[in-house]
């Protein structure tokens, strides 16, 4: 069974109960900037507000991704509150591979996660190595 581990910086309407569909499982988890990352099992996705009350959430996406492993390999939308031009080009140069504007609700996020999950095999490299030379995709 293929595992999908979801970080949310704020909260989700209709709950955050775990959910399974055909060979894939997606749990939630509430993630705060300061605290250790829960313990994951799958492909991480992390969903980052626009704005949070300790940073900003483009600062926080330039964080994430700097985790070796981890941050590298996650797929990270950003939650914007308007619908800007600028908003979503800064949120794309942060590190962000995606954005959607906010609320978002657990059925909306569901949807987006299910419509562009790719089975494992197909999930693209973020970095490609040759001997001692690697190659960064998202820088």
């Amino acid at each position: 069974m293929r595992h999908i581990d979801i970080l949310l910086t704020g909260e989700l309407s209709g709950g955050r109960e775990a959910f399974a569909h055909s060979d894939l499982r997606v749990v939630f988890h509430r993630w705060k900037f300061d605290a250790p990352l829960p313990l994951m099992e799958g492909q991480p996705w992390a969903f980052i507000d626009w704005v949070l009350p300790e940073m900003s959430g483009l600062e926080l996406c330039r964080r994430f991704r700097a985790v070796d492993g981890l941050g590298q390999n996650a797929h990270i939308t950003m939650i914007l509150e308007d619908d800007d031009a600028e908003a979503k080009r800064r949120a794309l140069r942060a590190g962000a591979d995606d954005y959607i504007l906010g609320p978002i609700d657990r059925a909306s996020l569901l949807d987006r996660v299910l419509s562009v999950q790719l089975p494992e095999h197909d999930a693209p490299a973020r970095t490609l190595k040759l001997g001692d030379l690697t190659l960064d995709l998202a820088a």
